[in-house]
């Protein structure tokens, strides 16, 4: 195993310690992780089983880039509706649905153009 993969593992266990040279370490042994599939000592710490999971959502909404389509879908839904609606002969103006539209279609592709 790696050592990312052990430090995967020892980051979610209460028995883990910590070596100023070495980082994590096993609280047992004060030695870095050796066992082959799976520590028979392995005794899950919750609250930072739960701290990795939120900091792992926190970085894959971070990261998620499904907003930009989304604003750039809703931006020309409106925008072509607003124009569409204004052109319709109605006797309205849809200025609203158009300038709305636009900003989000900005928006969607100024965050996808980061």
């Amino acid at each position: 195993m790696t050592r990312e993969e052990y430090l995967a593992v020892c980051k979610t266990c209460s028995n883990r310690g910590f070596d100023p040279k070495l980082g994590v370490v096993c609280g047992l042994t004060n030695a870095p992780a050796n066992f082959e599939a799976t520590c028979p000592d392995y005794n899950e710490d919750e609250e930072m089983l739960n701290r990795e999971k939120a900091r792992e959502l926190d970085h894959a909404m971070a990261t998620d880039t499904g907003g930009d389509s989304k604003d750039i879908l809703w931006g020309i839904v409106w925008l072509v509706g607003g124009l569409a609606l204004t052109l319709s002969d109605t006797g309205y103006i849809f200025y609203g649905a158009i300038i709305y539209g636009a900003f989000k279609l900005i928006v969607g592709l100024a965050s996808l153009a980061k």
